[in-house]
């Protein structure tokens, strides 16, 4: 019993901290304040500067129920994001997905180890449970419009989208309530068929990620290399464990555009692909 006492005091205190340093983060942004935000830089340049891509907003440290030192990761939380900003950090990867009522909010699945208001897994909550619960118990959930707050006073970071519900929904959603904030937003894409009707929502950055592909789809680098050249791409994203198939990265360079792999944390590892030729590397840890 103690043990819970103190960890929700220490629950408590995060929360607050969060909260002194990032206020107003819990309404929409006027409109009028987007617009200079919103201000594209070329892909070219967007592309030079993919290095670390932070995953789900990170790593945390953190307390378990019994107070004891715990990480927590994907928590795509404020705590996250002040974390990565306080960084340096510039892109950022987030997980995404609907509220009950039809919001989009950041987190990764509706799991019960996300929150204990999520009693079993696929219990979707609306968006006032979702803002009124704590993510892994501690940390401070984030709606899209406290995110579009977090870009608009932070001009240089931007969002990589992971929608795991309809993507094209999602994006959607992202581009009709925030319209001058797509360039902010660099959509990440999950078959060709997405490309099109993502690029008529106004969205000039696009990431293919394979993950979602069967395995001969995956390592169809032929397909991949014509799809980036006949459409204009930030990059493609693929599992580190693809980069050992015999002739995959070599067919892949072939592509022409920055190669990026998920998820890899330790620092010789990243290296050693760095120097393999991946340009781009998602992690849980916070780096710039």
């Amino acid at each position: 019993m103690v043990r819970k006492y103190a960890a929700a005091i220490i629950a408590a205190a995060l929360i607050m901290t969060v909260f002194s340093v990032m206020v107003s983060c819990d309404h929409r942004v006027d409109p009028e304040e987007t617009a200079e935000s919103g201000t594209a830089e070329t892909l070219e340049s967007v592309r030079e500067r993919i290095k670390y891509i932070i995953h789900g907003a990170g790593k945390l440290a953190g307390h378990n129920l019994y107070g004891e030192s715990k990480y927590f990761t994907c928590s795509n939380s404020m705590e996250g994001f002040r974390q990565c900003l306080d960084a340096g950090c510039e892109f950022v990867e987030t997980d995404f997905s609907f509220t009950s009522d039809g919001e989009l909010v950041c987190i990764h699945d509706w799991y019960p180890s996300y929150s204990d208001d999520i009693e079993f897994e696929g219990d979707v909550l609306s968006l006032d449970s979702f803002l009124n619960t704590r993510i892994f118990r501690q940390y401070t959930p984030v709606s899209l419009d406290m995110l579009a707050e977090i870009l608009v006073n932070n001009r240089g970071l931007y969002i990589i989208t992971d929608i795991k519900d309809d993507n094209i929904a999602g994006l959607k959603y992202i581009a009709e309530k925030y319209p001058d904030l797509r360039n902010r937003f660099i959509a990440q894409i999950y078959s060709e068929s997405e490309y099109g009707p993502v690029r008529e929502l106004g969205f000039e950055y696009i990431i293919y990620t394979l993950y979602r592909l069967d395995w001969n789809s995956k390592v169809d680098t032929e397909s991949h290399c014509r799809f980036a050249s006949e459409n204009p791409l930030a990059g493609i994203t693929f599992s580190y464990e693809l980069c050992d198939v015999p002739g995959f990265l070599d067919g892949m360079k072939e592509a022409g555009v920055p190669l990026l792999i998920h998820t890899v944390n330790d620092r010789e590892e990243q290296n050693r692909y760095f120097e393999m030729g991946i340009q781009g590397i998602y992690t849980d840890e916070v780096i710039k």
